[in-house]
């Protein structure tokens, strides 16, 4: 059995995308803007919407968009985003585990999201962009992890939608799970291919040594 299960926030245990593309959007909007399919944004969460603003922007008006999005998507963090069916299952039976979220999302927005989502009471702890000194792909996240619960790599496996979450697992040596109904596609899991795929969370269930004993 796993003893420590690492969960990638956004495309893997929320599905964030609607508050995002409406928070980027609107500001988009505001300053006058083209905005953006939902389709575009979508592959972008993962690794951050940075790129999508300096499509649209520079100089002043950049910073003036990046402003006004952190504004917008603090008051709208989980007002569209939801939790992704079948995790609720999968928190029913791994008890034993320790389960830990750890994302590329700065932290001033992954807490208040999960508060918001009343997911805290789910997991031991929770990592964002500014936990450790380097953030995935690097498998020094993990490493640091693995430590401060005393677990070893042959213990732990980590879910996440995109090839940052596969390669930093590979990194780290633990067992590593794609998620295809988050934001990534099969064929962006070509270089670093997890271990296991899975199209729903409840599909976890089926991987062996996920479900307790």
């Amino acid at each position: 059995m796993f003893k420590l299960l690492i969960i990638d926030c956004d495309g893997t245990l929320v599905d964030t995308l609607p508050d995002i593309a409406y928070s980027l959007n609107e500001s988009l909007r505001i300053l006058g803007l083209s905005e953006y399919e939902l389709s575009e944004i979508r592959s972008y969460v993962g690794s951050g919407i940075t790129p999508l603003m300096e499509k649209r922007a520079t100089g002043l008006i950049l910073e003036k968009l990046k402003k006004s999005f952190s504004e917008l998507y603090s008051g709208n963090i989980c007002n569209r985003s939801s939790l992704y069916n079948g995790w609720d299952l999968v928190f029913n039976v791994t008890p034993k585990s320790t389960r830990v979220v750890l994302s590329n999302k700065p932290e001033f927005f992954l807490r208040p999201l999960i508060a918001g989502l009343n997911l805290g009471e789910n997991f031991e702890g929770f990592f964002g962009r500014e936990a450790f000194s380097e953030r995935k792909p690097s498998p020094l996240p993990i490493i640091k992890i693995m430590e401060k619960y005393k677990v070893k790599s042959s213990e732990t496996v980590i879910v996440g939608d995109m090839p940052d979450d596969i390669q930093s697992g590979k990194s780290a040596g633990i067992t590593t799970i794609g998620a295809l109904y988050g934001y990534g596609t099969r064929e962006s899991f070509n270089h670093y291919p997890p271990d296991f795929f899975v199209q729903s969370p409840s599909e976890l269930l089926e991987i062996p040594g996920i479900r307790d004993k």
